[in-house]
């Protein structure tokens, strides 16, 4: 899979981009921390048993190199400390 710019993603799905670097690439996707590869963009889903957002944390700690989540409710400033750390 090629790889693609965070800035296209935000702009594909009508997003704002509240952390990071616009320029960053990503080299795919996934819905699922358990199956996320190094580099790959994580999209939070929800559903009626779960909230995707819930595993943002998770998808940092395995090597994604974006989140797009679901809504906005101060998550991305609580997870800036963390973003930082992984120096994405």
């Amino acid at each position: 899979m090629s790889a693609f710019l965070v800035e296209d993603v935000v702009a594909a799905i009508g997003g704002s981009l509240l952390l990071g670097d616009p320029q960053a690439t990503t080299t795919g996707l996934t819905t699922d921390t358990r199956a996320l590869c190094g580099g790959e963009l994580f999209l939070a889903l929800s559903g009626p048993r779960f909230d995707g957002n819930d595993f943002a944390e998770a998808a940092l700690a395995g090597g994604a190199s974006a989140l797009v989540l679901r809504r906005e409710d101060g998550l991305a400033e609580r997870l800036a400390p963390a973003i930082a750390a992984t120096g994405r």
